[in-house]
């Protein structure tokens, strides 16, 4: 499967989520988190599972977007 490699600011988070809370979520959807790069890597189908963690069950995340977003940023 493609693997997108996207920048991944903590500050967006980080009145909610502490980095290890960050980190389990990524652990749990198979996404590497490299903290230090600030970088977020997986397939398109974890990185949606990722993201629609983060945001909650309240809200409703835009997965046709996010796909065509993603695009630009496929490993090779």
């Amino acid at each position: 499967m493609t693997k997108y490699k996207l920048y991944f600011s903590y500050e967006n988070f980080e009145d909610f989520l502490t980095l290890l809370d960050i980190a389990e979520i990524a652990k749990r959807h198979s996404v590497t988190f490299d903290q230090d790069k600030e970088v977020i890597i997986g397939t398109s189908h974890d990185l949606i599972n990722f993201y629609q963690d983060l945001d909650g069950p309240a809200q409703s995340f835009p997965v046709t977007e996010f796909l065509e977003y993603i695009q630009d940023f496929k490993l090779v």
